[in-house]
């Protein structure tokens, strides 16, 4: 995947999918009528997934099979079929913050 020039990268679990996006595009026509487009920069997330920081949360034990990841660019989208993930036990972060003592 490339390090810049992305758009977005969508993430689809098990049917839903949440999409981080890095950049916004605004068409716009010059006075000779040629067209382009704007980009700005962004950081944000949308979408049914849930999410924290750059990281997905997946309720139960993670299936890599159910996972899929495209990457767009202003050009096109590829799926992105060669990534490394990272797996947190986020339930002693719950019991740290929900388990008054």
């Amino acid at each position: 995947m490339p390090s810049k020039g992305l758009t977005k990268v969508a993430y689809e679990y098990d049917g839903n999918v949440s999409e981080h996006v890095l950049m916004i595009g605004e068409r716009a026509t010059d006075k000779n009528g040629v067209k382009y487009t704007n980009f700005s920069t962004c950081d944000y997330w949308r979408g049914d997934v849930p999410y924290f920081g750059n990281s997905l949360f997946i309720k139960g034990s993670l299936d890599p099979d159910k996972l899929k990841v495209t990457a767009y660019t202003p050009y096109e989208n590829f799926e992105v079929t060669d990534f490394k993930y990272t797996l947190h036990e986020w339930k002693i972060l719950f019991n740290i913050f929900w388990n008054p003592q």
